[in-house]
């Protein structure tokens, strides 16, 4: 009997040491939750949300890469003073680099609106440069531009030296030449027109081809840009394809450097 008891008292105080151990391990495995550690957490949580900031990624790379660094230094330091030091140095790194960034967005916004406004009083001269009045029978405007009936509309002849020389920007002449052309386009809107560009046979061939399309799409800009729905243009570049004479005089090639617009007759396609 006296065996008996002293085995359970055995038993219980050795269950008890156990318990007692397992307690003491399992103080021992945690890791307390310091201010140090939370510092640490808040940092990498502030910088997780920069990073996740498209417009912070863009406009403040330099701070993110200095705050991740002096991060990975506080989640390597080996005291709790390190830690909190380098913790709290990253999360000014990474609220600097949130300034940074939005202050360069501001900026490029500001700059994109300068620009706009600076370029609006250009504009606005273009479309008041357009003509309203315009001859309403295309005979009349055929008299003040040199036209000729070709059947399935009329032809307008205009010189190359409506454009800077070797480029696609027309010049003021050229432009109230084609505000008339729009002004008529305007009073007939039936009517469609076509942009034929060309060039004389000196230089790159390839090179003319693309300087008399840009030529080109810079008549139907300027139609558009008088009210004339761009559908309404048809443009073609022919380059030196076509010449009306030989190429072989300076005063033959300024005549096949030319543009042509076809005031089509209603219900004429291109």
């Amino acid at each position: 009997m006296l065996n008996t008891n002293l085995f359970y008292i055995s038993t219980f105080h050795f269950k008890t040491l156990v318990t007692f151990l397992i307690l003491i391990l399992a103080g021992c495995s945690s890791v307390p939750e310091t201010a140090s550690n939370q510092t640490l957490q808040t940092a990498q949580q502030a910088y997780r949300n920069a990073v996740a900031n498209p417009i912070t990624k863009q406009y403040a790379r330099v701070e993110l890469s200095q705050a991740e660094q002096t991060l990975r230094k506080a989640e390597g330091a080996e005291s709790e003073e390190e830690r909190e030091h380098f913790a709290k140095l990253a999360q000014q790194q990474v609220q600097q680099a949130v300034t940074v960034a939005k202050k360069g967005k501001a900026k490029v916004d500001q700059d994109r609106v300068t620009k706009e406004s600076a370029t609006a009083p250009a504009v606005a001269a273009d479309m008041m440069s357009c003509e309203d009045v315009s001859p309403q029978r295309v005979e009349d405007l055929a008299g003040e531009l040199n036209g000729k009936n070709i059947g399935q509309g009329w032809t307008f002849l205009f010189a190359d030296d409506q454009f800077e020389v070797g480029k696609a920007n027309l010049l003021p002449t050229g432009k109230r030449s084609l505000s008339k052309v729009a002004a008529f386009l305007k009073h007939h809107p039936q009517r469609k027109a076509r942009v034929e560009v060309y060039t004389d046979s000196v230089g790159d061939r390839d090179y003319n081809l693309g300087l008399s399309q840009r030529r080109a799409d810079e008549v139907r800009f300027a139609l558009v840009n008088c009210g004339i729905a761009s559908n309404r243009v048809l443009t073609r570049g022919l380059g030196s394809i076509t010449p009306v004479v030989s190429n072989g005089r300076e005063a033959s090639r300024q005549r096949n450097r030319r543009v042509e617009i076809v005031i089509l007759n209603e219900g004429v396609e291109f």
